[in-house]
């Protein structure tokens, strides 16, 4: 959502960057922060490298924090050289709640910034998602002092979506008043969808048959387990066929969908069986050689389960996925009450973290 920000400004003709001060910790092994890196790739912009979140968890156990922020500040004075606005991504507290939480706060006092909450609406209703933008308006709005320039709310139904962009708010209480939605972004199963490639790297995949394994991509599995005249109805495109090689029913029924023209995402053979010989020869001719062919000893079970889990983050080298994860966001956001804010004169604050840093500047020059 950050970089999607950050693309409707810079389309909006502001001169804006982009800053990630902490490293975002894994919740999933492999879920690698690179907030930076795409931002440096899709967005143009130069941005510092973040503080290793182990480095930040550490430095506040040990109650150094105003340390920290003064290493936060010092990264920020370099990322916003040369901008009108710097969007400053902070951490999703769903690793280590408690400090993710707190150095969010931290960050927003430090740098002295205003606010604007990343909801989820997956799952949610309007009702739900007001309360949830006031417990995030007095968590990070710093008790009023800081102010709420406006929400953004990720993963809507598209009924949700079109309603929330019709109002343009949602009403929060204690004191009632609305708040502007910046954004409601429906969700979009083809953002989510990885390359075959990513696939089999991510679960350790033997790669039979590469074929089209760099530009397919994942939208779904389905489990071969029924008869073939049942699952010809259920291959859809960008699905991921998981059967065990010794099935060759359900190998014709899959060939038979992907040489009328069915753009499947490819073929995963399980329990250590590869297809007869027979079968073998027929996905080697065109067009099916095109098909992605993978394989494991793991049981389909298994398998099928590890896909179900297998975290949709998106790879380093995926960048045609971000640019439209990135695009998508940024074509759903308004950003015309953020541009009418960049006029408006505000109390100058300089939060101790920020004061240091500069005495120390100034003492240098």
């Amino acid at each position: 959502m950050a970089l999607g920000l950050v693309r409707a400004l810079q389309l909006a003709g502001v001169k804006v960057g982009f800053f990630k001060p902490i490293v975002q910790p894994e919740a999933v092994v492999g879920d690698v922060d690179l907030a930076g890196h795409f931002a440096r790739a899709l967005c143009g912009t130069h941005t510092p490298d973040p503080i290793p979140f182990d480095h930040a968890a550490a430095m506040v156990r040990a109650g150094r924090l105003g340390d920290l922020m003064e290493e936060v500040v010092e990264l920020f004075e370099a990322a916003r050289a040369g901008h009108d606005v710097l969007v400053v991504e902070g951490l999703i507290p769903d690793a280590d709640t408690q400090i993710a939480t707190r150095l969010d706060i931290e960050i927003i006092r430090s740098l002295g910034a205003d606010v604007v909450p990343v909801l989820s609406g997956e799952g949610q209703d309007l009702a739900t998602l007001a309360a949830k933008a006031a417990t995030a308006i007095e968590l990070y709005g710093d008790a009023g002092r800081r102010p709420v320039a406006g929400v953004l709310i990720n993963h809507c139904s598209l009924a949700d979506a079109a309603a929330l962009t019709r109002a343009g708010s949602v009403r929060v209480p204690d004191p009632d008043r609305a708040v502007t939605v910046l954004a409601a972004v429906p969700t979009d199963p083809r953002l989510s969808a990885p390359r075959v490639v990513d696939v089999a790297e991510a679960l350790g995949f033997d790669v039979v048959a590469r074929g089209d394994a760099e530009t397919a991509r994942v939208i779904g599995h389905l489990v071969a387990a029924r008869a073939p005249e049942k699952l010809i109805g259920h291959l859809r495109p960008g699905t991921l066929v998981v059967v065990p090689g010794d099935r060759s029913d359900a190998l014709l029924a899959t060939a038979l969908v992907a040489q009328r023209g069915m753009p499947l995402a490819g073929l995963v053979y399980t329990c250590g069986c590869r297809p007869a010989p027979e079968i073998a020869a027929l996905f080697a001719a065109a067009p099916l050689d095109r098909l992605p062919q993978l394989a494991t000893a793991d049981d389909t079970f298994t398998t099928a389960t590890r896909l179900a889990h297998l975290s949709r983050h998106v790879g380093r080298t995926d960048v045609r996925r971000m640019e439209r994860v990135v695009a998508f966001v940024a074509d759903r956001i308004d950003v015309a009450p953020l541009v009418s804010r960049l006029g408006v004169p505000v109390e100058p604050l300089m939060p101790p973290p920020v004061f240091r840093h500069r005495l120390v500047e100034a003492a240098r020059a």
